[in-house]
């Protein structure tokens, strides 16, 4: 390779690496601070509703606080949101969201806004308790009888869950 070249190349890789430097260190208000550093904490249950005006991601928290009025926010999902409903956390673009479901939101609000780190599934839309699809083996421990049954929640009542 000629000089030129070789030079052509070191300048590509230090204005992609300030490039990169710039895209990761975070958006700064006038007063110096991350835009993520002025946005305070939140969490609070309540229910999900889908509201396109909203703005963001088109979801909307319902909640109330007690002694206050009911309240919504904007929520918005980021790359590195989490979904829990009940079986570990996964990124949210792996569960299907609907209208009406109950869920706990932890995050950052910053005017009424906010940036969700994780979604608690807490209840389906008919308020029913999400169950997560996983086998689960239980004992009956009047005859022990042992079986496996689509997920924790079909487990009758008295059988013990064994664990793996």
């Amino acid at each position: 390779m000629s000089k030129k070249t070789i030079l052509i190349l070191i300048l590509a890789i230090i204005i992609c690496g300030a490039g990169i430097w710039y895209f990761f260190r975070g958006n700064t208000t006038q007063t110096g601070q991350s835009s993520e550093e002025t946005k305070k904490e939140f969490s609070a249950n309540g229910t999900l509703n889908k509201d396109e005006s909203a703005g963001g991601d088109g979801w909307v928290l319902n909640y109330e606080n007690a002694g206050e009025p009911r309240k919504t926010a904007v929520l918005n999902f980021g790359w590195k949101t989490k979904c829990d409903a009940g079986a570990g956390q996964v990124s949210c673009s792996d569960v299907e969201l609907k209208d009406g479901m109950k869920v706990g939101v932890v995050g950052k609000i910053d005017d009424n806004k906010v940036s969700i780190s994780v979604l608690n599934i807490l209840a389906d839309a008919e308020n029913k308790k999400v169950c997560a699809q996983v086998v689960t083996t239980a004992i009956n421990p009047a005859t022990g009888e042992q079986k496996d049954f689509p997920t924790p929640c079909d487990v009758p009542e008295g059988w013990g869950v064994l664990i793996k």
